[in-house]
């Protein structure tokens, strides 16, 4: 599409089917002026020539060396977005038709925002269910909990240029899109739809399994706001301390339960 008015971003790897699912559902759109820009990380499978029998012109697939996280693949989209707004979706997620249109609509009537979250439903293969955090609207309320789901996320191109891209670091995979939201929040309002609109698929395993390694990449996302933004001595800190206590906790946890099973096998 020449003139597209939102552009979404899909990196994905070896996923065919599901990613396939995913750009099914933004293809069906309400809201229908869209381009699709699908970042293949590395991909070793079938997926190029899976999308490519959707034969939809909106699409674009993009092939990168492997990367092994969504920010690269992510940040490669955003130089390519051609849209006033864009939309990160993640490879196994599912958009409700109306999900844009709802979102552009909100985003018209607050100019001063600066991107638009949903309410999301989990679900997996066996059962469906609401959850997650409950919104909030502020730098305090963001830096505390992530209560923004990635895939329902609409924001305006022009933030790229107050906040940057996002950042590559690995230590903040998996994480790099909260601390991105939290950049975004700390220059503009964010605007939230009360309503379903995405349908977030949960694996039994993932990148955000390990509860530690979750803590350390908090532990570094809190030390990365704390540099780009300059902030000094506060509630930063005292998260950043919150979860070194936590981390510790978990160490001693799991270091006794090994030396119960050990004591227990010697016996």
């Amino acid at each position: 599409m020449d003139n597209p008015i939102v552009s979404v971003i899909i990196p994905t790897f070896n996923r065919s089917s599901l990613v396939c699912e995913t750009v099914k559902s933004v293809l069906a759109q309400s809201f229908s002026a869209f381009e699709i820009h699908i970042i293949l990380d590395g991909c070793t499978d079938n997926t190029e020539s899976e999308l490519e029998k959707l034969k939809d012109p909106r699409i674009a697939i993009t092939k990168l060396k492997h990367f092994g996280r969504p920010a690269p693949g992510r940040n490669v989209g955003l130089r390519l977005a051609k849209g006033e707004y864009v939309g990160f979706c993640d490879d196994d997620d599912l958009w409700h038709p109306k999900k844009l249109e709802m979102q552009i609509e909100k985003l018209n009537r607050f100019p001063k925002a600066g991107m638009c979250h949903t309410g999301v439903v989990y679900f997996n293969d066996d059962r469906e269910w609401a959850g997650g955090f409950a919104p909030g609207s502020s730098f305090r309320d963001l830096i505390r909990r992530n209560f923004v789901v990635n895939s329902s996320v609409l924001f305006r191109r022009s933030i790229i240029d107050i906040v940057g891209f996002l950042d590559e670091d690995p230590d903040l995979r998996a994480v790099e899109d909260w601390e991105y939201w939290i950049r975004v929040v700390n220059r503009m309002p964010i605007l939230f739809v009360d309503e379903p609109l995405v349908r977030y698929r949960v694996h039994g395993s993932g990148i955000s399994s390990n509860r530690i390694d979750m803590h350390n990449r908090r532990i570094a996302l809190l030390r990365s706001v704390r540099k780009k933004l300059d902030l000094g001595i506060g509630l930063v800190d005292l998260i950043i301390l919150e979860c070194i206590v936590k981390r510790q906790l978990l160490r001693i946890k799991a270091a006794s339960k090994k030396f119960n099973t050990t004591s227990a096998e010697s016996n």
